[in-house]
């Protein structure tokens, strides 16, 4: 029997820790319960835990012995898979049943990061700019990703070196890399997947550096996915972890993007090259700081009471 079968109802496991488990002090079912938000919920969550190990499309089955390439292309069959499987089943797009599903898949799906590109635009960006990109975005017109760590600057934001120059006799903003440590670093779904990416960069204009801001860059042809001209992106190679995601690098050589491509919800540089602020310079930290605080729900949260329940 695959690894991945051996579940929590209790087949294959080890006899001595399965004796240990029938005689804890509380009761497991009870907790599992309450950590669940009730019976309900938990023969919800099991429903969906069986339906996902019985469908072959998702078999985890001989998952370390695959090459890199086969990881992540396994990943993304399973996203858009389950997304079929989701609409024959009726399941909700953001519904529970999507969250029990992505923890029975061990991580094993793609496109977490193009909701990131999602959610920094719908929070960062204007009326017009969600208008403009969010359909492109849910219909995978477009695939994003999230730019901002950089190789010689993870948590030190205001250290990063990629600049957004406001050039007013064209309307545009020039995106570049100055240096080799300004190079975006790790950002998943980079490598091979996407097409656009939300870049944290320094924002100057007028001579003036305003601080780091967001921008919506193109970085591959949407005809055939080749980088485009001045972009250098790729996949930064194997990982200790995360093998099933294509965390990638990105320099750009002044490009060049429209003025309407800073996300301006909150800040914005008028024609003349004047800056207009809207709220507090910590309003471009969102993105991050709200993806820092899912990961613990998404990601320790369940592994401790998948520990605490076995269930």
């Amino acid at each position: 029997m695959a690894w991945w079968k051996v579940s929590s109802a209790g087949k294959d496991i080890n006899p001595d820790l399965a004796s240990e488990r029938v005689s804890p002090s509380f009761n497991v079912e009870t907790l599992t319960n309450i950590l669940d938000g009730g019976a309900e919920e938990t023969q919800r969550r099991r429903s969906v835990v069986i339906t996902i190990q019985k469908d072959p499309v998702f078999s985890l089955e001989n998952l370390y012995f695959k090459t890199q390439s086969e990881r992540y292309e396994g990943a993304v069959r399973n996203t858009f898979h389950l997304k079929k499987k989701m609409k024959d089943l009726g399941w909700e797009e953001n519904g529970r049943e999507m969250e029990y599903a992505h923890r029975a898949l061990s991580g094993e799906y793609s496109l977490n990061i193009h909701g990131v590109f999602i959610r920094s635009l719908t929070a960062l960006g204007t009326d017009e700019q969600i208008a403009k990109w969010l359909p492109l975005a849910n219909n995978y017109q477009i695939l994003g990703t999230y730019a901002q760590t950089e190789l010689g600057h993870g948590t030190y934001l205001r250290g990063l070196e990629t600049t957004a120059t406001f050039d007013p006799t064209t309307q545009e903003f020039i995106v570049d890399t100055p240096n080799i440590t300004a190079t975006k670093w790790w950002p998943g779904e980079l490598g091979k997947t996407s097409t656009h990416a939300v870049v944290l960069a320094q924002l100057c204009s007028n001579g003036k550096y305003y601080g780091m801001h967001p921008f919506i860059v193109p970085v591959r042809s949407l005809k055939d996915h080749s980088p485009l001209p001045g972009i250098t992106v790729g996949d930064i190679g194997p990982k200790m972890a995360f093998q099933q995601v294509d965390n990638g690098y990105l320099m750009m050589r002044n490009i060049r993007i429209p003025k309407e491509n800073m996300l301006s919800r909150f800040s914005e540089v008028l024609p003349d090259g004047s800056y207009v602020k809207r709220g507090s310079d910590k309003i471009n930290y969102f993105t991050m700081i709200a993806i820092r605080v899912a990961m613990i729900g998404g990601e320790v949260v369940d592994s401790l009471m998948k520990a605490c329940t076995s269930r």
